[in-house]
């Protein structure tokens, strides 16, 4: 079905109002949407129809993901939207998004708000997640996908203090990561 907006540009209606990634699957074609206030969205048509598989409509407030080489989807959805429900946290799917298992670290934040994802090319078993907690504190986990194992690297992020001060995301909209294609262990954030 086909999901028409009513033309407000002021509010979250449809999955389409705030999407932030968008990828075609490597081995499948498929296309993925994040779409924050949704989840994560798959069309099987090239892109003529969506349909929801990872969220829930009114639910994260932030969506993000990143496809490997090989297939694998990681994604990772904050907490709920006002009056939302959402089970918020970082999930793997190794089926086109037909499926997703829990992938959240013990160490992660309970309460957060935007996290962004990447797998590393020279690695598809591993994933870096950057949240932002609050405007003061940032995390990072390395995770080892489907062993699950993980590790909470938030204690090497830099916070320089004095006139540089600690990271400002401006409200998590300045979050980037990048891993050195070459190199799983060379990963850059700003």
């Amino acid at each position: 079905d086909q999901i028409q907006h009513s033309g407000n540009s002021t509010s979250w209606e449809t999955p389409y109002d705030l999407m932030t990634k968008v990828m075609v699957h490597p081995l499948t074609g498929s296309v993925f949407v994040a779409s924050n206030g949704f989840g994560v969205l798959r069309s099987d048509d090239g892109g003529s129809s969506f349909g929801l598989v990872l969220g829930a409509a009114g639910g994260p407030m932030w969506t993000d993901f990143d496809i490997s080489a090989n297939g694998i989807i990681v994604a990772v959805l904050s907490q709920a939207s006002a009056g939302g429900e959402v089970t918020p946290g970082v999930f793997g799917s190794n089926d086109n998004g037909a499926t997703w298992v829990p992938l959240t670290p013990s160490s992660f934040p309970a309460t957060h708000a935007r996290s962004i994802v990447v797998i590393p090319p020279s690695n598809n078993d591993l994933a870096y997640v950057l949240t932002e907690v609050s405007s003061s504190e940032l995390r990072m986990h390395r995770i080892t996908l489907w062993s699950g194992a993980s590790q909470d690297l938030s204690a090497i992020l830099p916070n320089f203090g004095g006139k540089v001060g600690a990271p400002n995301t401006q409200g998590s909209y300045n979050l980037m990561l990048s891993v050195k294609p070459d190199d799983e262990n060379l990963v850059v954030f700003g």
